[in-house]
């Protein structure tokens, strides 16, 4: 029982923390650091010109 009362809650946490994981995951790679910058750069460039 004590143990059930443990394990369920941590296989939620842990398939929360994974679903999570999984949309930082993809978010962080369609804002990539390579491309995010330059967009951002270009912006101000044309902005200044």
């Amino acid at each position: 029982q004590l143990y059930e009362q443990i394990w369920k809650p941590y296989c939620s946490n842990f398939s929360n923390w994974r679903k999570l994981n999984k949309l930082n995951y993809l978010y962080s790679n369609n804002l990539s650091p390579s491309t995010q910058p330059e967009s951002l750069s270009l912006e101000q460039q044309s902005d200044s010109s």
